[in-house]
């Protein structure tokens, strides 16, 4: 890691306290913090805002003065711009984070709602708050937004940032946010609440990108139980309870016993239990004489032959499946010396469904490979395009793509402003938009990475 004259430590991203300030480095007329040479300042305060370029590489990047020791996290999230070097100056320490090629300050709502909000949940779960959230830490870079200083010991806020209540809390994130949105001209829609005075208002980052996402969720967070009128509680009939009557009258048919229990029958005394006689709508069934059916056209069916398993084939008569017999002289008997081979086992027969099956099975094997194959060929990565200009429309050709991708150089994408689809091979693309009247620029996209895009076009 770089240094300036002092001496910087850093190790892995991990939080390691710096150590004492020595003398020197940055000063209003020198205009140089180590390798980097300051360019302007972004804002003033506990802790200073600062454009830089460093000497060494080239490469744009945030410098930002803290007076005193400072210990900074570990920032590994896409929308976060992490440090990438620390060293001393005069009064304490500094911090730098460079900002990725093409990095321009954020001037679009819409995404900077979501990437800030992104950014935001991300450092709100780990019990981190960014605390110095201004216009001046959102940029723009190409397929998105990233946030600068998180997580920095900033003081006091100008320009309104800081929240009625006071104090560094993810509340406090919020409302800063939502000044930003209105410094840049419009709040999109159910972020109008992240200005309230009251924190618990606001609601949490998750909640906020939720709403920005899908926007039908906002009906679910804006309606109360107040807006509703009351309405009727609906009573469910029950089925009503026996009466007594009909306990007693349960109770004395248990109690009891039938004619035909109460009576003893006699030797020469036949009980009979009359049945129920017969509704005249049900049709009498007809009565069959005995022997009826052995007659051909009976009514009742006859029961139904069942075939026998087809007998076991005999066994084979072979010299090893013979036994050994000896003539025994004393009693004039025969006599085993030696068993037969037991007769081979009968294979048996797969059964009926067996086949089908098997060559069902691979029916669903070739369809299930040819429609695998016919997937990888599909497309999975959409690109948003956005140009920033004067140009209604423009056209993006292909200039490199990776290998597999099946993309030519040259090869015409689309028309932008709008969405893009790419094959489904990641990488590293390299794109031309060119539009009537302006220079043609070029654009790197790494996919599935990048989702969105800012062209702009000059003349």
């Amino acid at each position: 890691m770089k240094g300036g004259q002092g001496e910087s430590s850093q190790k892995n991203g991990a939080q390691i306290p710096a150590k004492a300030a020595s003398r020197t480095l940055y000063t209003r007329g020198v205009k140089t913090l180590g390798p980097y040479v300051v360019t302007r300042a972004l804002r003033e305060g506990v802790v200073t805002t600062l454009s830089g370029v460093d000497r060494l590489t080239g490469l744009e990047a945030v410098l930002f003065l803290v007076r005193g020791d400072v210990l900074l996290p570990n920032l590994q999230h896409p929308m976060l711009l992490g440090y990438s070097d620390l060293g001393l100056w005069s009064d304490g320490m500094y911090a730098v984070s460079t900002l990725p090629p093409g990095s321009r300050p954020a001037v679009h709502p819409a995404s900077v709602a979501v990437g800030v909000l992104e950014a935001l949940a991300w450092l709100h779960a780990r019990n981190l708050v960014h605390g110095g959230l201004t216009r001046e830490q959102v940029w723009e870079v190409s397929g998105g937004v990233v946030v600068s200083g998180a997580a920095l010991p900033w003081g006091a806020l100008d320009g309104g940032y800081d929240a009625p209540e006071g104090g560094k809390s993810a509340a406090a994130d919020l409302f800063a946010l939502g000044r930003i949105l209105e410094d840049l001209g419009e709040v999109p829609s159910g972020l109008s609440r992240l200005l309230a005075s009251d924190p618990v208002t606001r609601g949490t980052a998750l909640e906020a990108l939720a709403l920005q996402r899908s926007p039908a969720l906002a009906m679910t967070v804006v309606l109360s139980p107040s807006d509703f009128p009351d309405k009727p509680a609906v009573t469910v009939p029950t089925e009503p309870a026996p009466t007594e009557t009909a306990r007693i009258e349960d109770r004395f048919e248990d109690d009891v016993p039938s004619m035909a229990e109460s009576v003893e029958p006699a030797s020469n005394v036949v009980v009979v239990t009359p049945s129920k006689p017969p509704s005249r709508d049900t049709p009498e069934r007809p009565r069959i004489p005995y022997g009826w059916n052995d007659v051909k056209g009976s009514a009742s069916a006859a029961p139904t032959k069942v075939d026998a398993p087809p007998a076991a084939p005999p066994p084979v008569d072979s010299p090893r499946s013979r036994a050994i017999r000896i003539g025994w002289e004393e009693d004039h008997s025969w006599r085993v010396v030696k068993e037969g081979a037991p007769p081979p086992a009968a294979q048996g027969r797969p059964p009926a469904w067996f086949l089908p099956a098997v060559i069902g099975g691979l029916a669903l094997v070739v369809l299930a490979l040819f429609l695998s194959l016919r997937s990888t060929s599909t497309a999975c990565c959409t690109v948003l395009f956005t140009v920033d200009g004067d140009a209604k429309s423009a056209v993006v050709k292909v200039m490199r793509a990776p290998d597999g991708s099946g993309l030519e150089v040259g090869q015409r994408l689309g028309v932008i402003p709008g969405a893009i689809r790419f094959p489904n091979k990641s990488g590293a693309y390299r794109v031309r938009v060119t539009a009537p009247g302006y220079a043609a620029g070029e654009l790197e996209l790494r996919l599935p990475r990048d989702t969105r895009a800012l062209v702009e076009l000059k003349r």
